[in-house]
């Protein structure tokens, strides 16, 4: 890049600033927030937490179902109108809670939900994020998935108070209109599918010649002879596929512990505040994980990055087991086991790229996801079931360290030493 060009802005970061808005209005004003309502519908309807919890079941589910069409729909139709049709049922789904009564309503409207999080989380994102830019990828990528936890940490408070003051009915329907409000008009005004759209190249195409997008429907279509990256044959590309496949559903699966943080307390003679606050301190990891490993992705390559990524977040899980009588031990291990979300959410896409592009990346990207949604409808269940089985949760701290460094063997035999800068 020439010296006067260093500043020039490009039109690629409104698009981070849009999948921003995506990302955190739908996963952090949505989803992360759930929890508060939960506690509180429950308890008004006079309902166990658990009954209550079950209708969670649907949204996975769906969400899974709903990823088999996505990246076709992506393909065929304006994503702008995809997003906004998206977004809007998401939000009305959750405003229409104020008017549920019976278990049958919330597990319909759950399902309905969940077949939007298809086209607006995990999808989205690191598809607009891949098309526009060819530099900092990692970077404007962790960024805009950092919007779940900074919207979520703040919507928390203002939303309980809500609650508080005028019930949550009141506050789903308020919930719902915010989604909306700070999502559709960034999507309608200023979101692009493609730089070309605009008659732009993707940031940093002018370091690097841009290759032209091709469009595939799966991977029995590609061409052997097209050199998508050097070193992956066709072969390759479905065992990296089946190797992303358990990459995601353990990554999700070891990023749901923070959830049993509170029956861990209970049951280990800790204070309940020292249980509410791990949950915290794992937020801040999650949210730190999010800004660090994109970033440092761009300045040291995928492959040292993920080995350290992966790494930390198995420390910070065995750290777990040995600060059971040791509370500074525990929060290191919270923080540190924190790291496993964006190990899902940001490594994810970076290890898919490293063996497909385009609209075959698209495909990879939404099938791989539907991993990711399986574990989301089981992860709560197995972590409470491995508890129940083994009666410890230092064998269960140990197990998910375990599978951490399974997950990374896998990943470093996709990312391999010569392939690009990785």
């Amino acid at each position: 890049m020439k010296q006067g060009q260093k500043f020039k802005f490009h039109y690629a970061w409104i698009i981070m600033i849009c999948c921003f808005f995506i990302y955190g209005t739908s996963m952090g004003i949505g989803l992360n927030v759930s929890g508060i309502f939960n506690t509180a519908i429950a308890a008004d309807l006079g309902w166990s937490i658990s009954k209550f919890s079950a209708c969670t079941i649907f949204m996975g589910g769906m969400a899974a179902v709903a990823l088999t069409v996505t990246d076709k729909i992506f393909r065929k139709c304006d994503i702008r109108l995809v997003l906004i049709t998206s977004i809007s049922i998401y939000a009305g789904t959750i405003a229409l809670k104020s008017v549920c009564s019976k278990v049958w309503q919330f597990c319909l409207l759950y399902a309905v939900n969940g077949a939007m999080t298809a086209f607006l989380h995990y999808v989205p994102v690191p598809l607009l994020i891949s098309n526009w830019f060819k530099k900092k990828a990692g970077t404007a990528l962790g960024i805009s998935l950092f919007s779940s936890g900074i919207l979520g940490a703040v919507m928390n408070p203002v939303l309980s108070q809500m609650i508080e003051n005028h019930g949550w009915r009141y506050a789903t329907v308020a919930n719902g209109i915010i989604i909306a409000a700070f999502s559709v008009p960034f999507i309608a005004i200023f979101l692009r599918k493609t730089p070309e759209e605009m008659g732009l190249k993707p940031y940093g195409a002018e370091d690097k010649p841009a290759s032209p997008m091709i469009i595939k429907t799966s991977p029995s279509e590609v061409d052997p002879t097209e050199d998508y990256h050097v070193g992956v044959t066709p072969s390759e590309k479905k065992k990296f596929f089946r190797y992303s496949l358990v990459i995601a559903f353990i990554a999700y699966l070891v990023s749901s512990l923070s959830q049993q943080f509170a029956h861990f307390a209970s049951v280990n003679g800790i204070s309940a505040g020292i249980g509410a606050t791990l949950v915290t301190i794992w937020m801040i990891g999650n949210m730190t994980g999010k800004l660090c490993i994109g970033a440092a992705a761009d300045r040291f390559g995928k492959r040292k990055t993920v080995l350290v990524s992966f790494s930390l977040a198995a420390l910070g899980f065995m750290l777990l087991c040995m600060g059971i009588r040791f509370t500074p031990l525990l929060f290191a291990g919270a923080f540190l086991g924190g790291i496993s979300a964006p190990n899902n959410a940001v490594v994810m896409p970076l290890v898919i790229s490293e063996y497909s592009k385009g609209d075959e990346y698209l495909y990879y990207v939404s099938k791989v996801t539907i991993s990711t949604m399986v574990s989301t409808a089981f992860g709560t269940y197995i972590c409470g079931a491995i508890y129940d089985l083994t009666g410890s949760y230092a064998v269960e701290f140990l197990l998910y360290a375990a599978l951490t460094v399974t997950a990374l063997v896998f990943i470093l035999k996709i990312i391999k030493k010569n392939r690009g800068k990785a």
